[in-house]
């Protein structure tokens, strides 16, 4: 592999290590204040649905509070204050005439808010990595790969010096014809570098 191909991978890895949990982090944190922005309204439309219906003087003042909710009235006691079933979101409050108020939300439109969300999120995530390796990347080039790309041609030049063997008797004499083909270019090589 070559030098450029081992920076551009540390470059790489350094920059997704801290910033995938971030992102993930942050996701969450989204997602939470999402659902929780839509559980406050729901919220405040059943306490004001409760406090209108609580009011009033017969049932169907209180049904007809409870159609105006976009709820309805169920019997006494209510089987959880609050209770989610798949994409439904369902509240219940007791009145003080005996019934309760149910009032369920659908929570669909929220996942798909929140996948509009992640995947802007997430694309301006990638166009900051990309930057991110690009700077990197081009900082490096100058800085670190071109003095070890010069560091790479002394060493070859020196390889190549030792390679020469004495004038007397050639390198490649009882080799193996897959090595003496080798042996046969670099003694090639070395001749004409001291010519």
């Amino acid at each position: 592999m070559s030098l450029r191909l081992r920076l551009l991978a540390i470059v790489l890895a350094a920059a997704l290590a801290p910033i995938a949990p971030l992102a993930i982090a942050l996701l969450l944190q989204v997602r939470d204040a999402v659902y929780g922005r839509r559980m406050a309204d729901a919220r405040a439309q059943l306490a004001a649905a409760v406090a209108a219906a609580n009011t009033c003087a017969g049932r169907s003042c209180v049904e007809a509070v409870a159609r105006g909710a976009g709820g309805r009235l169920i019997g006494v006691p209510c089987a959880a204050p609050m209770s989610r079933e798949g994409e439904e979101l369902a509240l219940c409050e007791e009145l003080s005439s005996g019934v309760a108020l149910e009032l369920r939300q659908d929570l669909s439109p929220v996942r798909r808010e929140l996948g509009a969300l992640d995947a802007r999120l997430l694309l301006t995530l990638g166009v900051f990595v990309a930057l991110l390796l690009a700077v990197a990347v081009a900082l490096l080039e100058r800085g670190v790969v071109r003095r070890l790309s010069e560091v790479d041609a002394a060493l070859e030049a020196v390889g190549a010096e030792k390679c020469c063997a004495p004038a007397g008797s050639p390198a490649w004499a009882g080799s193996p014809p897959v090595w003496r083909t080798k042996w046969e270019t670099r003694w090639r090589r070395c001749s004409a570098t001291r010519r």
